[in-house]
């Protein structure tokens, strides 16, 4: 056979997950030289796929007591178009109760519009973070593994991808964020940009010194 099979289990809490098995398929090959650049290229892969499964595992555990506590909504019905997230119409745009912000697809993700509620929430008005990316809005405490899994997922085809993170407003003061993305594509069907709502699930209380 041209593959063997190579089966690993890894542990949550020193516990034995068997559910938790990644099989994956690694070349046999009888060229001894190319042998260790195969099995570095299958160890990165193995490194890289379990990273994501935890990752993925400690962020639905934070979605799920969002979602348990029946005061915040967690389900949003995102944008699918530019002109939908970022109206021309400027009352329509100011009165939608949803903190929006669209991205770039690219690069680092500058931003390139954003609606009042975010402006509101973030303490940023909009003419301030065009062409910035959300980095301004990050701090030492933000998911930046959870953030970087959720763009993942937007690529990899999801239509929406949720994460809880901690945000940073322009003064400073911290608030729990269910931040929830998804796509926005032009007519033929091109990614073009990312949306995403913020949710403030909670401010955090600064510890005075």
């Amino acid at each position: 056979f041209p593959f063997s099979s190579l089966t690993f289990y890894f542990s949550v809490n020193n516990k034995v997950n068997v559910t938790d098995t990644v099989t994956m398929s690694i070349p046999s090959t009888d060229n001894h030289a190319a042998a260790p650049i195969k099995k570095y290229q299958f160890l990165r892969k193995l490194k890289s796929r379990l990273s994501r499964r935890r990752i993925r595992k400690e962020d639905e555990k934070l979605l799920r007591v969002a979602r348990d506590d029946a005061t915040i909504q967690t389900e949003f019905n995102l944008p699918k178009t530019l002109n939908e997230a970022l109206p021309d119409d400027k009352e329509k745009k100011n009165n939608d109760s949803r903190a929006i912000v669209v991205t770039e697809c690219t690069g680092t993700y500058n931003m390139i519009g954003c609606n009042k509620a975010w402006e509101n929430l973030c303490g940023y008005a909009e003419c301030e973070i065009v062409g910035k990316n959300s980095t301004i809005l990050q701090g030492p405490d933000s998911n930046f593994d959870g953030l970087r899994d959720a763009v993942a997922r937007l690529f990899e085809g999801e239509e929406q991808a949720s994460v809880v993170t901690t945000n940073y407003r322009k003064d400073g003061s911290r608030f729990k964020n269910l931040l929830t993305m998804g796509p926005i594509r032009n007519e033929s069907g091109k990614l073009t940009h990312f949306v995403a709502t913020l949710k403030n699930i909670g401010d955090i209380k600064e510890v005075k010194q």
